[in-house]
């Protein structure tokens, strides 16, 4: 059929996980499955996160996210980090453009692991409407519905989203300039110049130290090539 379980391995070379407590009819969408369990460059990054955090030294916070089918393997990259690492890690998921990733009960399952989890979609974005068939898929999380005039609602109902929407359903609305465009206007509507403390606290919290530094040295090498530059002159 177009769905099959949840694999118990991302390739051949990954741990065996034992989900206990995971329904059997518990599916996943073939295209979301392939993905993982294939030697692809999803596949790949998908594995590379897993034994990044087995490695790693323990942190308090890992948050999860991905864009559009990066979306959908960051639902299922969650899950099995949430399930293997429960009480090690404080693991949260935020997806943006995420398509539909499993069935009702595969849903169900998530949203006990992840009840504060977010998807955030863009108005007249069409991949979040599949797969259509509402009977086999469902959403997980909460859904963050943000369109070009920086309104926000969560968890609106279809009918209210069709009295906001901005027109027929576009892939250009799928693309990431249109989500950081609709949150950067959502910001400046509502939170005024509150988000600046925001993204700090954000940065402090997800930012990984080597890259602060990285943006610390770019910033002070832009610094030096202005000071030569008012030397010149």
């Amino acid at each position: 059929g177009d769905a099959e379980r949840i694999p118990t391995r991302a390739t051949e070379a990954t741990e065996e996980v034992k989900r206990e407590t995971t329904p059997a009819d518990t599916k996943v969408t073939a295209s979301n499955l392939k993905n993982v369990t294939d030697e692809t460059p999803t596949a790949t990054a998908v594995t590379t996160a897993r034994e990044a955090v087995t490695g790693a030294p323990r942190k308090r916070k890992i948050l999860v996210t991905g864009h559009s089918l990066g979306g959908a393997l960051a639902t299922i990259c969650a899950l099995e980090l949430k399930s293997r690492f429960a009480g090690e890690y404080d693991v949260q998921m935020i997806n943006v453009a995420s398509p539909r990733v499993g069935n009702r009960t595969f849903a169900n399952l998530f949203n006990e692991y992840f009840p504060e989890a977010l998807r955030i979609v863009f108005d007249r974005d069409v991949v979040p409407g599949v797969p259509k068939f509402l009977f086999m898929y469902e959403h997980v999380g909460h859904e963050l519905f943000v369109d070009a005039k920086g309104n926000a609602t969560v968890d609106c109902s279809p009918i209210g989203k069709s009295l906001v929407r901005g027109g027929k359903a576009s892939f250009k609305c799928h693309k990431l300039p249109a989500y950081r465009d609709g949150v950067a206007a959502y910001k400046d509507k509502f939170m005024f110049k509150t988000h600046e403390k925001l993204d700090e606290m954000f940065a402090r919290k997800y930012v990984p130290e080597e890259k602060k530094a990285d943006k610390q040295q770019a910033a002070g090498g832009e610094d030096q090539l202005g000071n030569k530059d008012e030397l010149d002159k």
